[in-house]
């Protein structure tokens, strides 16, 4: 009995000695997987650039200092590339060249920036010529003095201008206003009360270093002239300027028809103006206009009038002058006024007295109203009728010879507009002028003729 027990006490502990070393083995590939501890890794170089003042001035000293380079390894310090908003643009340049000490760090300076490295801002790149490490920082330089730069110095409204401004306060804001000057470029003296008031044309912030990026708008309207570009700086009080010339706009106007008699109607195209504005029309030198139109959004009027050429003109070139109200702009076109030279034609040129006339012609002011006349221009009105746009009379009027006419009978026909006139002849053919004339009512008429004796024929 004791024997048996003692087997099975056995047996389980067994068990148990066989368990333990299986959990061992299962447990022993997950320390296996346990990860390494990471490798140190090397201290990660940098670069601090130390600036004094903060920018640093153009042609001013700057103070670098790094670390993490390998001990005792030589170092240089680039300026890699000048970014946006600088006034020039320079390539990758050495600045500095030094050793790092024991500990892998680098002090330069004070560095002496050279003067064509204008104002802006810059990356730097410190490189470790052994060890091929690197750090980087970014240089900022303000320049000596406010700068200015612009797109053109001759310009007419609405036309882009462009322009940038630098060396300004850093962070402020530089208001650019366009104001009429005394003189133009060449020298020469101008009355600025002539030229549109000062104007505000726009107001550009800076950036760190105090520039201002490239900026550009559309000329608002201004009267032709010399003008100077204004630029503030609203907390450094700082002021630059530049000389603009705003050119007249150059208007382009055309005429349908170009010529034709007095009276015709005249239709305008015309582009150029400044959008929107007022544009009256003169005949020549006169004060009063003729017409008034009214430029469209682009400056631009089509299909314009139609406007009467006076019936007075009779004859000769005519000076159309076109002025835009607010820009000033002039434009001037000639219309050729063809003097009325009419003639008259008759439906008929003989005829018995009494016969009906109708009468057509041309050469007549256009839209004329035409009266004939009987033998002379302050006779007796026979018909009235009215040229066309063309000055063409179409057997308008109609009228008759007198019935008492003889021989001929003249035709005077009178513009009444023009006062040119025209004539045509009609001859008098009277059937009955052969015959003998009308006996006595009262008289028996003539006895006829004997007949004539007969005679007999010969034998």
């Amino acid at each position: 009995m004791i024997t048996r027990n003692a087997r099975r006490l056995g047996a389980v502990a067994l068990g148990l000695v066989l368990l333990g070393a299986i959990v061992l083995i299962l447990l022993h590939p997950l320390t296996l997987r346990s990860p390494a501890p990471a490798p140190s890794q090397p201290e990660t170089p940098t670069m601090v650039l130390s600036v004094a003042p903060v920018p640093a001035q153009q042609g001013g000293p700057v103070r670098l200092s790094g670390a993490g380079f390998a001990p005792g390894e030589t170092v240089t310090v680039r300026a890699v590339a000048s970014a946006s908003g600088s006034a020039g643009a320079v390539r990758s340049r050495e600045l500095a060249r030094t050793r790092a000490d024991a500990r892998g760090k680098v002090q330069v300076g004070p560095v002496t920036l050279p003067d064509d490295l204008y104002s802006g801002t810059y990356p730097l790149e410190a490189v470790g010529q052994t060890s091929g490490r690197h750090g980087t920082a970014t240089l900022y330089v303000h320049a000596r003095a406010p700068w200015i730069k612009v797109s053109t110095y001759a310009a007419k409204p609405h036309e882009k201008f462009g322009l940038i401004v630098g060396g300004f306060q850093p962070r402020e804001r530089v208001q650019v206003t366009l104001e009429p000057a005394t003189h133009l470029p060449t020298g020469e003296s101008q009355d600025p009360t002539r030229l549109s008031k000062p104007v505000t044309l726009l107001t550009l912030p800076t950036d760190a270093v105090g520039n201002a990026v490239w900026t550009e708008t559309d000329l608002p309207l201004l009267k032709p002239g010399a003008y100077t570009v204004v630029a503030r700086g609203v907390i450094s009080g700082k002021k630059l300027t530049a000389d603009l010339i705003v050119k007249a706009l150059t208007p382009v106007v055309e005429l349908s028809p170009w010529s034709g008699p007095p009276g015709t109607r005249v239709q305008f195209n015309a582009r150029g103006f400044s959008p929107g504005e007022e544009v009256r029309m003169f005949l020549g030198q006169a004060s009063n206009a003729a017409l008034t139109v009214t430029a469209d959004r682009y400056g631009n009027f089509w299909g314009a009038g139609p406007f009467k050429i006076p019936y007075e003109e009779n004859g000769g070139p005519l000076t159309l002058r076109f002025v835009g109200q607010q820009s000033g702009a002039e434009v001037a076109e000639t219309f050729n006024v063809l003097s009325a030279r009419p003639w008259l034609n008759l439906s008929a040129y003989s005829g018995p007295p009494g016969a009906p006339v109708s009468f057509s012609g041309g050469g007549w002011a256009a839209g004329e109203r035409v009266e004939v006349h009987l033998d002379s221009s302050s006779g007796p009105t026979v018909a009235e009728s009215q040229a066309d746009d063309y000055g063409w009379l179409q057997l308008g009027g109609s009228g008759s010879v007198p019935g008492d006419a003889r021989d001929t009978v003249t035709f005077v026909a009178v513009g009444q507009q023009s006062h040119a006139t025209a004539s045509a002849s009609f001859k008098v053919v009277n059937p009955f002028d052969n015959l003998p004339p009308n006996l006595p009512s009262d008289q028996p008429p003539p006895p006829p003729p004997p007949p004539l004796p007969q005679q007999n024929p010969p034998s």
